[in-house]
């Protein structure tokens, strides 16, 4: 049986790091900027455009953004790129259509720190490989209980904030925007009460903001964001208890990653994972119910190579089911 949090977080799981090398309260220099793209590769213009709609920007911006970023292409034999911008943007803002198989999973991925470029693939290919058909959004606006109906499993990477205007010195500006509103928290408390599912990656704790301020969301996931270590930590995470399903065929493993430590809030967590660095120890997974609906959470994520590497694919291959109430998932 999982370890069972009783009080909030267990006494020897360190869940706040004060002398962590980054503050939870504030935002830290962006991991990369936006790449030239060419217009004859659809998935890169997408994965570029996705990137400015998850930072919350306007078609006149994202353009802009774009445009700056892709010397040369304005003068080529290809579709002017505002067009094809424009294009995609439309695309990427609308409502996708569900897919006609079920089950279903909707991810929302990517933010300033996070480019859905690199999160898309990695799962992809896991729901691929769990028979769980995907489809990704970028537009938090698309976040809300009609949406959510049309699916078994809501995936979220990315954060709570948007960074809609970009300066002349600055590509993401001092603007920063938290963006879930209580419409949307009280969307996914009824989606996930009603038996939905929540898969929370990374830093989906800070949906709602960066500190352990109770709210209807974090009564969900039943945990805060509270900070995160360097972006290349090399550390080890603990399989704390083999026998938890989404634990399965999972043995210790070391990555690099950024290794963030939620604050846990609830007496009825069931904790999986730890991650261990030096002498500082942190929780990386853990999974509870929430009404009719099952919440899971894994913490690694802030690298593609982390997202790719064979331990984090089965934790999340197990996750899935679990959450789905799938084979051995119980």
């Amino acid at each position: 049986m999982a370890l069972v949090v009783v009080g909030g977080v267990p006494a020897e799981l360190e869940a706040r790091e004060d002398s962590g090398p980054q503050s939870a309260a504030t935002p830290r220099p962006a991991t990369g900027t936006t790449p030239s793209i060419s217009p004859d590769d659809p998935i890169q213009l997408r994965d570029a455009v996705a990137y400015q709609i998850s930072m919350g920007r306007s078609l006149e911006v994202t353009c802009d953004q774009i445009q700056r970023h892709s010397p040369g292409i304005a003068g080529s034999n290809s579709p002017p790129l505002a067009s094809l911008v424009t294009a995609t943007y439309e695309d990427l803002t609308a409502t996708p259509p569900p897919p006609p198989q079920r089950p279903r999973a909707m991810a929302l991925i990517g933010d300033r720190y996070h480019h859905p470029g690199y999160i898309r693939p990695p799962l992809e290919a896991v729901c691929q490989k769990v028979g769980v058909a995907s489809v990704f959004i970028y537009d938090v606006r698309l976040l809300n209980k009609t949406i959510l109906r049309d699916y078994d499993l809501l995936i979220v990477l990315r954060d709570g904030m948007l960074w809609p205007s970009p300066t002349e010195d600055d590509e993401f500006g001092k603007q920063r925007v938290f963006w879930l509103t209580p419409d949307q928290e009280v969307a996914i408390a009824s989606y996930v009460s009603h038996g939905g599912a929540y898969l929370a990656l990374h830093n989906a704790t800070a949906l709602k903001g960066l500190n352990d301020t109770d709210s209807l969301y974090s009564q969900v996931l039943g945990a805060t964001y509270a900070g995160h270590g360097k972006v290349d930590e090399c550390y080890r995470v603990r399989v704390t208890e083999p026998g938890h399903p989404v634990a399965q065929h999972v043995n210790d493993y070391t990555i690099t990653d950024e290794r963030h430590w939620p604050t846990l809030h609830v007496q009825d967590a069931q904790v999986f994972l730890e991650a261990v660095c030096t002498d500082r120890r942190s929780i990386h997974g853990f999974t509870r119910l929430y009404g009719q609906g099952r919440v899971c959470y894994l913490a690694n994520g802030h690298h593609r190579g982390a997202l790719e590497a064979q331990p984090v694919q089965q934790l999340l291959e197990n996750a899935i089911r679990w959450c789905l109430k799938g084979p051995g998932a119980e």
